[in-house]
């Protein structure tokens, strides 16, 4: 786990995250993360004000962290999510999901995210209904309900359709 004596890594990892984002709302909220995070390794959960990111909550999902075995929980999910991932999601387990268990992608993405405890973004081929979409933008963002464990998960998925290369 990550302390404060680390911050410098968690600035680096906020650095190296952002080069590598093109979209406005994965971008946007790994601004967000970052100035509810303040001072602390992780913001907390309970920082998260919906009023705040309102245009980006249909591209928002939190998920617990399950650790004992690993697996990730889908706590909430927007409407984008739902919609382009076969949702609902809600409730449902990532390693009960066969296009989303590990390995994979976006299990490791998830993975990096609780076990370093640092935001994380990889490329991602959009895999599911739509045709128009060429990849997928990500971004994970460890979060935590009691300050001491990154034990939830903010991702932001912004779709990207063939034309908007």
């Amino acid at each position: 786990m990550l302390n404060k004596a680390r911050e410098p890594e968690i600035r680096d990892a906020v650095s190296e995250v952002w080069e590598q984002l093109s979209s406005d709302v994965t971008r946007g909220t790994l601004n967000y993360w970052e100035s509810i995070r303040g001072e602390r390794i992780w913001p907390l959960r309970q920082d998260l004000n919906p009023m705040a990111i309102v245009e980006f909550i249909p591209n928002l999902m939190i998920l617990g962290v399950e650790r004992d075995p690993l697996d990730f929980v889908y706590r909430l999910t927007g409407t984008q999510i739902d919609e382009n991932m076969a949702g609902p999601l809600k409730g449902l387990r990532v390693s009960e999901l066969p296009h989303q268990m590990g390995p994979g992608e976006y299990w490791e993405l998830l993975r990096s995210t609780a076990e370093r405890g640092l935001p994380c973004t990889r490329p991602m081929p959009y895999v599911g209904q739509y045709r128009d979409f060429k990849r997928c933008e990500l971004v994970a963002l460890p979060l935590s309900t009691d300050g001491c464990s990154a034990d939830q998960i903010l991702v932001t998925a912004d779709f990207m359709a063939i034309i908007d290369d």
